[in-house]
């Protein structure tokens, strides 16, 4: 069942990338095909729309088989993940739980495991190192107002996706990379921790507290749930769609 799960993981995960690469082609067509000099008049004025219903259709066609094998996949997925959640606990899903419950019952914690946890930091400053490397580039570009002086909308928009859309492509693949090999520093950690000797002034198998994650997730989860109430007994949740309903028909022409 294990082997199954992980086949289903890494399918969903090259069903996803496909599907996104097939979107973004699809898009990236349609606007250079909208936007190819033939499609001018002599006043500068498009004879055919960028995008149009017809056209999004069309489109769309090649990326409908991805779907379906995607979505079967992903039902697939969701099945087996309910079916693991059914044998195994909860608190031991995540190896940052089952690390937080060894560590209570191995004292001194072995070098190796030490090693481990020094890895996983080492990674994270590397991944804020990333983010900020990633983000420096589009940063510049967005504060430079003389990229926006144009009132062709969809030339500024297409400019600005070249200059920031690959930073964040590349972010994303290093933030996927990051977690798998912080994933795969718990694991091994937990074998280290495993065969380490237990801790005499604790048995084996003693449930430590309830961890701070865990609180905290829960405080935030009630607030935002507090806040929704408000805003709707208080009359924001109409004021979001009046504005949403403005924005549609007056400033972007929905309407």
């Amino acid at each position: 069942m294990a082997k199954s799960r992980r086949i289903l993981r890494w399918a969903l995960a090259l069903l996803t990338a496909a599907l996104c690469l097939t979107l973004c082609r699809q898009a990236v067509s349609l606007y250079i095909a909208g936007n190819r000099p033939e499609n001018f008049s002599a006043p500068g004025v498009r004879i055919d729309p960028v995008f149009s219903r017809e056209l999004a259709a069309r489109a769309l066609l090649p990326a409908a088989y991805v779907f379906w094998e995607f979505l079967v996949v992903l039902i697939a997925a969701l099945a087996a993940g309910a079916q693991k959640e059914v044998e195994k606990p909860a608190s031991l899903r995540f190896p940052g739980d089952r690390l937080r419950r060894l560590r209570a019952d191995v004292s001194p914690l072995p070098p190796s495991a030490l090693r481990e946890e020094s890895r996983r930091r080492k990674t994270t400053a590397l991944l804020v190192c990333d983010f900020f490397l990633c983000a420096l580039p589009p940063a510049l570009y967005l504060l430079d107002a003389g990229h926006f002086t144009s009132w062709d909308l969809e030339s500024v928009m297409g400019e600005m996706l070249l200059h920031v859309a690959p930073f964040a492509a590349l972010f994303l693949a290093l933030l996927y990379l990051a977690f798998f090999l912080t994933d795969k520093s718990a694991e091994q950690e937990i074998a280290y921790l495993k065969a380490a000797p237990r801790n005499p002034a604790q048995p084996a198998g003693k449930k430590p507290g309830i961890p701070r994650a865990a609180i905290v997730r829960t405080v935030l989860y009630v607030c935002a749930a507090v806040f929704v109430v408000l805003g709707v007994l208080n009359g924001g949740l109409n004021d979001v769609l009046v504005k949403a309903i403005n924005i549609c028909t007056e400033c972007i022409g929905l309407g």
